[in-house]
């Protein structure tokens, strides 16, 4: 199985794309190959195991956690998705919690389907954890729908009562 990484499958799409800051694309497909390694050390690759990549990625500026996964809205767009979006910035901690910081979160979804294609977050805050949670309901794809129903942890030091995945959801709700 040979591999470019700078062009892979997308989950979302199923479309042959490029990816950018390809280095936790290297990392899934270093895994994927392990996986199929034989004992005589020949590599055992069939395409259909291999179901692609959300583009997950998150890097650091300054104090700034900034993290993405899935389509942004431009590309959902030129794909001939129907795009409704919704930007939010809400607490990552009970108010009253000393650490509290701010996280804002896009989340993108298709109108006529009501399936999440992806979502951003930036903040000092944990955004990056917003992110791989949303990950998971990306892979699977997930509708706003569901997304309002997911069970997350909840205590003041961690989180706020109505995470904000669940509020951007319910906003999106909204919109559809």
């Amino acid at each position: 199985c040979i591999m470019k990484l700078k062009h892979v499958l997308w989950v979302i799409t199923g479309i042959i794309g490029i990816v950018t800051m390809a280095v936790g694309v290297a990392v899934l497909v270093d895994r994927f190959i392990a996986r199929k390694e034989c004992p005589d050390g020949y590599i055992e690759c069939e395409t259909e195991d291999f179901e692609g990549v959300l583009g997950s990625a998150v890097t650091r500026y300054l104090d700034l956690n900034i993290s993405m996964s899935g389509l942004s809205e431009k590309m959902a767009q030129r794909l001939g998705f129907d795009t409704v979006s919704v930007i939010l910035t809400k607490r990552d901690k009970a108010g009253y919690m000393p650490e509290v910081q701010n996280i804002t979160i896009k989340l993108v979804a298709d109108r006529r389907s009501h399936r999440i294609l992806g979502g951003q977050a930036i903040g000092c805050g944990d955004a990056d954890k917003k992110i791989n949670n949303l990950s998971v309901g990306l892979k699977s794809r997930i509708v706003v729908e569901d997304l309002l129903d997911l069970d997350f942890t909840y205590a003041p030091p961690f989180s706020t009562s109505e995470d904000i995945l669940h509020s951007a959801a319910r906003i999106l709700k909204s919109k559809l």
